[in-house]
């Protein structure tokens, strides 16, 4: 029960950034499948705001970032190409719409007690290699394959210690 609780914890400390608060950077993509990467999301201090009422939330119309280098793509993925897109929800409206319409159903608040938003995405279907980026003004990146490769071992991890925790309060009544 003791690894199940401290790994309940250590969850938090799996969903830091792999770079916080720049204005330019690199990330390795590992690929380590050879079938391409989810590629890398990109988040900025903020709220989803539309203070002028153009249909655009404020925090996209503010953040311009440049891909400056990237890994080939694995083009049986879809549509998208190694460049950075908006997108907060994917698919929030049902009609495949991926983008950064002020819609109150377009609302990622994931990281909203951290203060971040997500704007946008980058180096979907990518192969291993640098990808690289320019902003005009500070994001925060996360590498969705190893957020993800981590957040599942730590679930596995916590339920090998409330599994076997069970057990043990099982035998030991008996």
């Amino acid at each position: 029960f003791v690894i199940g609780g401290f790994g309940v914890a250590g969850i938090e400390d799996s969903t830091k950034f792999t770079l916080e608060e720049v204005d330019s950077g690199t990330i390795y993509i590992k690929d380590s499948d050879g079938l391409g990467d989810l590629g890398v999301t990109f988040w900025v201090k903020g709220k989803y705001l539309d203070s002028d009422e153009n249909g655009i939330w404020d925090v996209c119309e503010n953040v311009t970032i440049t891909v400056t280098e990237a890994p080939e793509i694995n083009s049986d993925w879809g549509v998208y190409d190694a460049d950075f897109y908006y997108e907060v929800v994917s698919n929030y409206d049902g009609q495949e719409t991926s983008d950064c319409n002020a819609d109150m159903r377009n609302k990622n608040l994931e990281r909203s007690e951290e203060g971040y938003v997500k704007i946008g995405r980058a180096c979907f279907g990518c192969f291993a290699g640098d990808f690289s980026f320019e902003s005009n003004s500070n994001v925060s990146v996360t590498y969705d394959d190893v957020l993800l490769e981590e957040i599942g071992e730590d679930i596995g991890m916590i339920a090998i210690g409330f599994l076997g925790g069970s057990g043990a309060v099982c035998c030991g009544v008996i």
